[in-house]
């Protein structure tokens, strides 16, 4: 089911161009705070302009979330 929100209406390029720019971004920053915070504004900012359900955004990122913290658990 699609829902009409704001985020549906946009072009596939634009929100892949915001994709990169926020992937380019991550790359410069080295500290665990500014993810989290940046991390945690996308999900909300996903949840309100997409009009996704929390149990969607929550599914949705277990595989992420578990490459994640292996990463962070086997860097030294």
């Amino acid at each position: 089911m699609i829902r009409d929100s704001w985020l549906a209406r946009r072009h596939p390029l634009v929100k892949a161009a915001a994709v990169l720019a926020v992937s380019i971004a991550v790359l410069f920053l080295f500290r665990p705070l500014p993810i989290l915070v940046l991390y945690t504004t996308a999900l909300a900012g996903v949840r309100a302009a997409g009009r996704v359900p929390w149990r969607t955004i929550i599914l949705s990122q277990i595989p992420f979330l578990s490459f994640a913290m292996g990463s962070f658990s086997l860097t030294p």
